[in-house]
């Protein structure tokens, strides 16, 4: 059986690209930050697929957190890994110009592009020639600025240029690297983001092609194709999944006080 490590695998997207891998016998790795009643209870429906399961709780943006993903890698499953997804983060809230910190930029790009490359460098030490499947999990923010998106937008971009940039160096072992852009997705954070942007609500069906908002479900089976053997041939691609129309409506949508044209 293959093995593929998800962080933030307990929830939301990352959960149900668990049940996909599960589904194709993937013996799994889950990290998750703090939630544990949510992560004992993805590792028992998960393990109904007669799988493995091992969760791993943690900080995805402190260096032990991630050590002990990989620890228990090599102590679970002798250290084989076909895949990994990097996927643990949250959206922080910052605002250009001037209602952010430092701090808030400095958090983000620990959370992202930091945390990914200390993933990465573990991971190739554990993955065979031929056999290594990454995927990155950013987001439609990185190409279509919104309110308050800005350091996490920032951030993921970073991911983004980390990941093809791995891409094109460990080409050469057969190992391939892919990002995932997912739009707007409905996940148990949904009613969290209405209450910061309650102007989302109001966009559909105009703002995305398919006139709907996405599921986790929308999302986990190109995940899950990008892990498997079959996806060899393609690495440093982005993939946009629920591509919307961006700013044009963020701008429409988001403010009664737009700026009037002033006739010269």
């Amino acid at each position: 059986m293959k093995v593929a490590l998800i962080t933030g695998g307990t929830r939301g997207i990352g959960l149900a690209i668990a049940r996909e891998l599960a589904a194709k016998e993937y013996n799994l790795v889950l990290g998750y930050n703090s939630d544990r009643e949510s992560a004992q209870a993805a590792k028992n429906e998960l393990e109904k697929a007669n799988i493995k399961v091992v969760t791993v709780a943690g900080d995805i943006k402190k260096t032990e957190t991630i050590d002990a993903l990989f620890e228990a890698i090599k102590e679970e499953f002798n250290g084989q890994l076909n895949a990994m997804v990097c996927l643990a983060g949250y959206a922080i809230v910052a605002q250009l110009p001037g209602k952010f910190t430092f701090e808030q930029y400095e958090e983000a790009q620990e959370l992202y592009p930091k945390a990914f490359i200390k993933c990465m460098e573990k991971a190739l030490t554990y993955m065979a020639d031929g056999q290594g499947r990454v995927v990155a999990i950013s987001s439609h923010g990185v190409r279509h600025p919104g309110q308050a998106y800005a350091m996490s937008g920032a951030a993921k971009a970073g991911m983004e240029v980390l990941a093809q940039h791995y891409a094109i160096a460990i080409a050469p072992r057969g190992i391939t690297v892919n990002i995932v852009a997912p739009g707007y997705i409905k996940t148990e954070a949904w009613d969290g983001y209405l209450k910061t942007f309650p102007y989302i609500e109001q966009m559909p069906p105009k703002a995305t092609p398919m006139g709907r908002w996405g599921q986790v479900e929308d999302v986990a089976p190109l995940v899950a194709f990008l892990c498997s053997p079959d996806s060899g041939f393609v690495t440093g691609a982005v993939y946009l999944c629920g591509w919307w129309r961006g700013i044009i409506f963020v701008l429409e949508y988001s403010s009664n006080e737009r700026p009037k044209t002033v006739n010269q």
